[in-house]
């Protein structure tokens, strides 16, 4: 194999990798926005409290969005060798 066969096949093990790792704490993330967002509700906070929450929730699914297309294009990647 060439070495830049070697160096795809390289970045697509640390693609993987890290999209695996990052998912744990984006799953945290999730649920602890989750569980704020309904407990903010429930207590009748403010904008000034709730709305932060929404935000993080939002940030946090567009990063999941991310990391599942990385994940999409590494199997794309390994069907088309």
């Amino acid at each position: 194999m060439s070495d830049a066969g070697a160096a795809l096949r390289e970045l697509r093990e640390e693609i993987r990798k890290t999209c695996h790792d990052i998912q744990n704490p984006v799953a945290i993330i999730s649920g602890n926005a989750e569980i704020l967002a309904e407990a903010a509700a429930a207590l009748g906070l403010s904008d000034d409290i709730r709305l932060p929450i929404v935000d993080i929730a939002e940030a946090n699914d567009l990063l999941a969005e991310r990391i599942e297309r990385l994940r999409l294009l590494v199997e794309e990647a390994e069907r088309a060798k």
